[in-house]
């Protein structure tokens, strides 16, 4: 969960964040009026290392552990300026190299579900993924 006040740019907003500058895609004309946006990102949805490469976001991250459940790898990542473990779900068996070392985390600005924090509305902005 990031949180910053948003800035719309065509069909994209533009939320500055702890982490820095994040782009999530929105369609509502509601987000004028809001004073600041939560993007939540599914842990599925963040890729790692080459994956990651043109990416509308991206952001580096250090490996703080990982276990694998017998179809995914669970990585928790941390992020400079930000309090949390970014968790991400890697499917499959590709192991992810060494704790402690860094990475290139991304996600594409219709990953995020967006939902107002300061504003007239506490409401969902857009849910692209709402068929997953």
């Amino acid at each position: 969960v990031f949180i910053g006040p948003p800035n719309r740019v065509g069909d994209t907003v533009e939320v500055n964040t702890e982490i820095g500058l994040l782009t999530a895609a929105s369609q509502n004309e509601s987000v004028d009026d809001v004073t600041e946006l939560q993007l939540l990102i599914r842990p599925r949805d963040i890729a790692v290392s080459e994956e990651a490469i043109g990416k509308e976001n991206t952001v580096q991250a250090t490996l703080k552990r990982r276990s694998y459940t017998g179809k995914q790898f669970e990585l928790a990542f941390s992020v400079e300026g930000y309090d949390d473990e970014l968790l991400v779900l890697e499917p499959g068996q590709r192991l992810i190299g060494p704790v402690g070392d860094e990475f290139t985390l991304g996600w594409d600005a219709d990953d995020p579900v967006c939902l107002s924090v300061g504003g007239p509305d506490q409401q969902v902005i857009q849910d692209t993924n709402d068929e997953r």
